[in-house]
C-alpha cells in the first residue's frame, strides 16, 4: 500500500501526541520513583504491602544461607540462636543508627567475621553505598574474596540482584562498589570517600602505613564525607595492650561487655573465666596435664554464680547464652531493664520485635564510638571443661598462656616482669605505726604531690638509714594553698614522748600537670609559679621522656622558661626554672623492690595502720611488662587497665627520688640527734659545777 494511502487510512493526525506520551502515567510513575517516598505505590493499599524495615540480625535470619561448599561447619539458613551474642553486634550497625565506630576485642573463632558479612549484606541491600573491606595482607584479601565474598553475592538471591560483576579486588554493584584491600595497598591508600569500612584481623596490620600514620586513623579520614551515615567496624583477637585493636578499644569513651543470668537466682553478671570457671579437684592428681585430661574427659568443670554460688554445668551453657545481653562497663542490669529496652526498640521501629535478649542495654545512651569486649565463654563450640583444660595445659609456658588468653579468653597478654597487688600491703598496714606520727629512726620528712586538672594527690613519708621509710600521711587537696598547709606547714609528732615535732624539709611536685579544662595547655606554669614562691623548699619534678637514654637516674636542670601566652620574648624576660628530672623507670623498679621487703630488712618500706582503700588500689595499679616486637622489645611500667588511677603510685616514686636527692640515708636520725643533745646537756651540766682549772681552760 502506498505511504499516502496508509496515512489516509490512519485518519487525521492527533495534535499533542508527543506531549501526551511525555506526561503519560507510566512515565510519571517512573519519575516519581526517584522523588517520592511513596514511589511505586499505584493505590493506597500499596502502602500496606510495603516491605518492612528489618534489623541486621533479622535480615540475616531471613535471607542468609551458609553453604557447605564455602567450608562452613554448619551449613543451612542463618540461625541467630546458634550465636546469640552476634545479634547485638549486628543490630548496632543498623541504617540510621547512632554508632559510627565500633572496636570489637574478641576471642578467636567466634563467628564475628560471618557476622560482619551479615552487616555488609544488610547495609548494601537496604541502602547501597561505597564500602571497603580491609584484611591484614594481600594473600588474605584474595582468599576471603574468593572463598567468602564472591559466593556471598553470587549465591545469595537477595544480593545477586544488586551484583554486576567481580573484578580484581572490587565487587561492582548496580549503584556502588565494594573494594577489598590491605594496609599499604593502592585501594586503601587512595584518597576517595567511603561510607562503610570493615577492618578484620587489625592486630596483624602494620603499625605504620608506608610513610604515613597507622592504618586505622588513615581509614577513618575516608569516612568524613559520609559522616552522618558512616560506619567503621574494627575487629580482631588481641595480642598485647599496644596492639591496634586494644588501642582502638581503649580509646572508646563507652565500652560494653557481655553478661548472662544465673539460672537459679536470675541475677545478671559478667562472664568471667578467671573468677567463674572452677572444678572440685581430684585427690592425688598434681600434674597439670593430668588435670587437663581428667577435666576434659569427665566434663568436670562448672561456672559458679557470684551471687548464690550455684553451679552451671556444660549442658546449661547454651541455654544460658540465649539470654545474654551487652552491658556498659560499671552498669548493673536487671530483667526490668531488658524489658524496657525491648519496649523502646519496638516503639522506635513501630512494630513488634520477637527477640527480647542479646542486644545492648543502652539506658538512654547514644555513643558514636563504642568498644566491645567479647569473651570466648560465649562460644557454643567450647565448653567450660575445654576452657579449664586448656588453661591447665598452658600453665608454665608463656607462649601457650598467651595463646590461651588472646584466642580463648579474648584479652591482652602481658609478659609481666614485676607486679604489685593489694595483698602486698596487708601485713604492712597491720604492723604500721600511727598516722601523723614520725618514727624515731627517721632522718628527714619528705612531701610529694601529683598534679591533676583540678586537684593534687600528696604523700608525706619519713625516711631513714639504708633506704628505710614509713608513710606518715596521704590525701587529696584542691588548691596550692591547701597543699602547702597540709605538707610544708604541718608539724608531725615524733613517736617518742617529749621528743617534739618535725616538719617536711622539701615538697617535690609533679610539673607535668593535668590539662586545664577548656584550654589547650597544662598546669606546668602554675606549678613553676608555686615553686618560685618558696624555691628553697618546693622543687618541681619531671619524668624523663624521649628516644634516648637518660644519663644517671636523676638530674638537676635549670631552664629559661617562657610563660604561656607571651609569644617570643627577650632572653632576659624569660623565667629561670630549676627542676629535678628523674628516670621514672629506675625509681619504679626500686619502689617495687622495696614494697616487697619485710620488716626485718634494712630498707623496709612501711605504711601507717589506717587502711586507705583508694591509696592501696592506686599503689597496685601498675605492672612492668614486655612490649614491642623483635629488636624493639623492652620492659615498661604501665597501668594494668586503661585509665586506672595511679596518682599515689607516682607520689611514692617521687618519694624514692626525693630521698636520694636529699641523701636521706646519710643524714643523722632523730634518735641520734636526741641522744647527742641529751649527752651534750648532761656534759654541760657537769662542767658548770667543776672548778675552772688550767687543764679545763686548755680544752
Amino acid at each position: 500500500m502506498p505511504r499516502d494511502a496508509k496515512r489516509q487510512n490512519a485518519g487525521p493526525k492527533q495534535k499533542g501526541r508527543r506531549s501526551n506520551k511525555k506526561n503519560s502515567p507510566r512515565r510519571n510513575r517512573r519519575r516519581n520513583w526517584i522523588t517520592s517516598p511513596t514511589a511505586g505505590w499505584n493505590t493506597v493499599s500499596d502502602a500496606w504491602t510495603r516491605e518492612e524495615i528489618l534489623l541486621p540480625s533479622e535480615h540475616a535470619e531471613r535471607y542468609r544461607v551458609l553453604r557447605e561448599e564455602d567450608q562452613c561447619s554448619e551449613p543451612g539458613p542463618w540461625n541467630n540462636d546458634r550465636t546469640p551474642y552476634l545479634v547485638g553486634l549486628m543490630d548496632v550497625c543498623e541504617i540510621g543508627g547512632w554508632v559510627r565506630k565500633i572496636a570489637v576485642k574478641k576471642a578467636a573463632r567466634m563467628g564475628v567475621s560471618e557476622g560482619t558479612r551479615n552487616i555488609i549484606s544488610y547495609r548494601e541491600d537496604t541502602r547501597p553505598g561505597p564500602a571497603m573491606i580491609v584484611n591484614a595482607t594481600r594473600e588474605k584479601t584474595e582468599e576471603v574474596l574468593d572463598r567468602q565474598y564472591r559466593p556471598l553475592f553470587e549465591f545469595t538471591p537477595r544480593l545477586t540482584r544488586h551484583l554486576r560483576k567481580v573484578t580484581g579486588h572490587t565487587i561492582k554493584l548496580n549503584k556502588t562498589v565494594i573494594d577489598l584491600g590491605w594496609p599499604n595497598s593502592p585501594i586503601t591508600m587512595a584518597d576517595r570517600s567511603i561510607r562503610d569500612i570493615y577492618g578484620d584481623e587489625t592486630n596483624k596490620w602494620p603499625r605504620f602505613a608506608k610513610q604515613e600514620a597507622s592504618p586505622a586513623p588513615l581509614l577513618e579520614v575516608r569516612l568524613d564525607t559520609y559522616y552522618d551515615q558512616s560506619l567503621l567496624f574494627l575487629l580482631s583477637s588481641p595480642t598485647h595492650s599496644s596492639g591496634t585493636i586494644s588501642i582502638e578499644y581503649d580509646g572508646a569513651p563507652e565500652k560494653v561487655h557481655g553478661e548472662v543470668p544465673c539460672p537459679k537466682c536470675k541475677k545478671y553478671q559478667p562472664y568471667d573465666f578467671w573468677n567463674g570457671v572452677k572444678w572440685d579437684g581430684i585427690d592425688g592428681v598434681e600434674d597439670n596435664r593430668q588435670k587437663a585430661a581428667r577435666i576434659q574427659e569427665g566434663g568436670l568443670a562448672y561456672y559458679k554464680c557470684r551471687y548464690c554460688d550455684s553451679k552451671w554445668n556444660d549442658a546449661e551453657k547454651d541455654e544460658i547464652g540465649l539470654k545474654m545481653v551487652y552491658v556498659f562497663d560499671g552498669d548493673r542490669v536487671s530483667e526490668e531493664d531488658i524489658k524496657q529496652e525491648h519496649k523502646d526498640l519496638e516503639e522506635r521501629l513501630g512494630r513488634k520485635v520477637d527477640r527480647k535478649y542479646n542486644r545492648i542495654i543502652w539506658k538512654g545512651r547514644r555513643p558514636s564510638y563504642l568498644g566491645v569486649q567479647l569473651s570466648g565463654l560465649f562460644s557454643p563450640w567450647r565448653s567450660y571443661s575445654r576452657f579449664l583444660a586448656e588453661m591447665y595445659k598452658s600453665l608454665g609456658d608463656p607462649g601457650k598462656m598467651q595463646n590461651f588468653r588472646n584466642s580463648w579468653i579474648g584479652e591482652d597478654y602481658e609478659y609481666t616482669a614485676a607486679t604489685i597487688t593489694e595483698s602486698h600491703f596487708t601485713e604492712k598496714v597491720k604492723d604500721g605505726g600511727d598516722r601523723f606520727k614520725v618514727p624515731y629512726w627517721a632522718s628527714c620528712i619528705v612531701a610529694t604531690a601529683d598534679t591533676q586538672q583540678t586537684h593534687f594527690f600528696y604523700t608525706i613519708r619519713a625516711h631513714g638509714p639504708a633506704g628505710r621509710s614509713q608513710l606518715v600521711d596521704e590525701g587529696m587537696v584542691d588548691s596550692f594553698d591547701e597543699l602547702r598547709r597540709r605538707t610544708l606547714d604541718s608539724e608531725f609528732i615524733v613517736d617518742r614522748e617529749g621528743w617534739g615535732t618535725v616538719m617536711p624539709v622539701k615538697l617535690f611536685i609533679d610539673a607535668g600537670g593535668g590539662a586545664i579544662k577548656g584550654e589547650n595547655t597544662t598546669r606546668t606554669w602554675e606549678v613553676y609559679q608555686f615553686a618560685l614562691s618558696d624555691p628553697d623548699r618546693i622543687i618541681p619534678v619531671r619524668g624523663h621522656g624521649g628516644a634516648y637514654e637518660m644519663e644517671g637516674s636523676l638530674q638537676i636542670r635549670t631552664i629559661d622558661y617562657t610563660p604561656p601566652g607571651q609569644g617570643d620574648v627577650f632572653e632576659e624576660e624569660k623565667v629561670k626554672i630549676t627542676y629535678l628530672r628523674i628516670n621514672t623507670g629506675v625509681y619504679k623498679d626500686l619502689l617495687s623492690s622495696r614494697i616487697q621487703k619485710t620488716e626485718e630488712d634494712d630498707d623496709y618500706w612501711g605504711l601507717h595502720n589506717e587502711k586507705d582503700r583508694d591509696y592501696l588500689a592506686q599503689m597496685a595499679s601498675e605492672h612492668k611488662v614486655l612490649e614491642g616486637q623483635g629488636k624493639n622489645q623492652k620492659f615498661i611500667w604501665k597501668t594494668k587497665t586503661s585509665g586506672a588511677a595511679n596518682h599515689y603510685w607516682d607520689c611514692e616514686v617521687y618519694q624514692i627520688a626525693g630521698a636520694e636527692y636529699l641523701r636521706a640515708s646519710s643524714l643523722p636520725t632523730i634518735e641520734g640527734i636526741m641522744i647527742a643533745t641529751q649527752e651534750n646537756d648532761h656534759f654541760m651540766n657537769q662542767t658548770r659545777n667543776k672548778p675552772k682549772t688550767e687543764e679545763r681552760r686548755r680544752w
